[in-house]
């Protein structure tokens, strides 16, 4: 029998302790912790990624795992949508609209130098564009106008085949794209549309689709002809697929009803994967470019509002999806609370129940709240900064009536005491940084107009650079150095809510990216560049769910709030935040939710000969 050392030309490594990082395939003996032969063994499987912010099916995409753009599909019920999203690995970001709204396409290529081509309108047609990663150009016309295409490759060196060029008239036809022109080749075997996609030019792979029945023939294409491949074991249509053509993957579809099921391609036949995606969809191109056989990305056309995205991936390294989970309960159920700290070390204080100012103030542990000792005067709607151990409240409303205060209240970790006064009376304002450098900003304030800025030394406060546009009700987040605000109440603003963003540098402010959606009394917390914002009220009255996430230049999404929620108190990082009490429903609600970003940490399997 041959040895690991003739078969691999290496030694197995003594190591101490499990190599951090690794690289799939390590063989190694842990002589140090555990005794044990071991490897890593790369695992397949399925993990939730953030939401797309608009809705949709049918629609298409391009790019690699951690750098994806959707564009396009289908709007209930029954329009066509424009939008163009990007992927970054975490969050999905708007970008810049297709030039004509339609669904049913399909695009390849990367980020930077993706195609779209085809789809309906309200009628097949043949229209090509490029996306160099910020702008959409027009191309020349393919030469068949269809819908329900599929295609594979990279913008220079692309083919799209198949479809539906109106009614029941299923097309064979495959066209190659030069980055430039489009030039008829040979057919596809079988005429088909709602079919899948995926591969190189001279390396493509199409599956399964719809030609009066549902499918489960695959085809190959060379780069000249089409031939016949070994069938799925499930006939499907409005399915997806990702990979290379020696390595692929289909994914979901439906007779109907949609389906979760995934199948492997490994060239030559096709397994039913034991893996099942975690939400049922079809769409017929509901699929971002995979990039590798390892790195997948499905997204949209999933049931209700279509906005569920998923990651495919084959690595030693287990991915575990951000998410909000439920914490521990408050003592006192509020809402216009105020919070400061970290998740496992939280301060939460002041509030209103049922036009009641409270003076209480909880600390958290990372599991459950303590009651501590109160502040000197109940208010709400006030800012906030510092930590557990040294937290600080300012400005807000007290009793009676809820008037404006100029007062600030320092924590010590026992004891309220008051601090230095602000230059006047604020609420419904804003906070970040330390108890002894803090920012106060965006509050309620006739004689400022909303734009007044005060720093805080932790013992005095001095006037500040204003803002660029005058809020209150608005969210910040990071330091008096580097700083984000987004949002807010702008009663010169139409429907008073405005989505714009500034970042501070400790000099001046400037106007940023806008916040995707107009909303005030949300919540913020986390640094410049990994910052968090979530929830809020828009000009209806709703509350929401929306969290967004920050990296200093772009918004993406994150996973949204369980429960729809405002007014609440913050705490935290942009990867580990907490959202305290609010008005959800709920109203004066004692809920805690817990943020944890997405994490990936290798693991190593143990080699057992027995």
């Amino acid at each position: 029998m041959s040895t690991y050392t003739e078969l691999k030309g290496l030694k197995v490594k003594y190591l101490d302790d499990d190599p951090d990082p690794g690289t799939s395939g390590d063989v190694w003996y842990n002589s140090g912790t555990t005794g044990e032969l071991k490897a890593f063994i790369p695992i397949k499987g399925f993990s939730a990624g953030s939401s797309l912010n608009t809705g949709r099916g049918s629609l298409s995409g391009f790019g690699t795992q951690t750098t994806a753009v959707a564009a396009g599909g289908g709007l209930p019920p029954g329009g066509n949508s424009a939008a163009t999203e990007e992927y970054n690995g975490t969050g999905w970001a708007n970008g810049e609209d297709m030039n004509t709204a339609r669904n049913y396409i399909k695009g390849f290529g990367i980020s930077t130098a993706g195609v779209i081509g085809g789809g309906y309108t309200t009628t097949a047609v043949a229209t090509t564009e490029e996306y160099d990663g910020t702008d959409w150009t027009s191309g020349n016309n393919m030469n068949t106008a269809r819908y329900f295409v599929q295609g594979a490759g990279i913008l220079t060196a692309g083919v799209v085949f198949g479809g539906n060029t109106g009614g029941t008239s299923w097309s064979a036809t495959s066209e190659e794209y030069d980055g430039t022109n489009w030039t008829e080749g040979n057919d596809l075997n079988t005429a088909r549309a709602y079919l899948a996609g995926t591969g190189l030019q001279g390396a493509a792979l199409c599956m399964g689709g719809y030609a009066g029945s549902n499918l489960d023939t695959s085809e190959e294409y060379d780069g000249t002809s089409w031939t016949e491949g070994n069938n799925l074991n499930t006939a499907r249509r409005n399915l997806s697929g990702g990979g290379i053509q020696t390595a692929a993957q289909s994914f979901a579809g439906g007779g109907p009803p949609s389906t979760t099921a995934v199948e492997e391609y490994d060239g030559t036949s096709w397994t039913t994967s034991p893996l099942t995606l975690t939400t049922a969809r079809q769409g017929g191109g509901s699929i971002g470019g995979t990039g590798t056989e390892t790195a997948g990305l499905i997204f949209g056309a999933g049931p209700g509002t279509g906005v569920e995205t998923e990651e495919w991936n084959v690595s030693h390294s287990v991915v575990t999806a951000g998410a909000w989970a439920s914490g521990g309960a408050l003592n006192t159920g509020r809402q216009e609370l105020h919070g400061c700290g970290t998740q496992t070390a939280g301060l939460a204080f002041g509030g209103t129940t049922d036009g009641a100012w409270r003076n209480e103030s909880e600390e958290y542990d990372g599991s459950s709240w303590t009651e501590g000792n109160n502040l000197t005067t109940g208010r709400a709607f006030g800012g906030s900064a510092g930590t557990q151990t040294a937290g600080l409240l300012f400005g807000g409303q007290i009793p009676p009536g809820g008037a404006a205060v100029d007062d600030t209240e320092e924590y010590d970790g026992s004891s309220w005491t008051a601090g230095g006064d602000l230059s006047r009376t604020k609420s419904n304002n804003c906070g970040c940084g330390l108890q002894t450098a803090a920012l106060q900003l965006a509050a309620q304030d006739s004689t400022a107009a909303g734009v007044d800025v005060e720093e805080y030394d932790g013992s005095s406060w001095t006037e500040g650079p204003n803002i660029n546009t005058g809020r209150n009700n608005a969210a910040v987040a990071g330091t008096t150095a580097a700083a984000v605000l987004a949002t807010g109440y702008s009663p010169g603003a139409p429907n008073a809510r405005v989505t714009n963003v500034e970042e501070y540098n400790g000099t001046s402010w400037s106007e940023v990216n806008d916040y995707p959606t107009a909303l005030n009394e949300l919540g913020g917390t986390g640094t410049l560049t990994d910052a968090i914002f979530f929830g809020g009220g828009d000009p209806g009255g709703t509350k929401h769910t929306l969290t967004m996430g920050y990296d200093g230049t772009n918004w993406s999404t994150r996973p949204s709030l369980a429960t729809q929620n405002g007014q609440m108190g913050t705490a935290g990082t942009g990867p580990a935040a907490l959202c305290i009490g609010g008005n959800g429903p709920p109203t004066y609600r004692t809920q805690t939710e817990e943020f944890t970003g997405e994490t990936s940490a290798d693991t190593a399997s143990t080699i057992d000969f027995d």
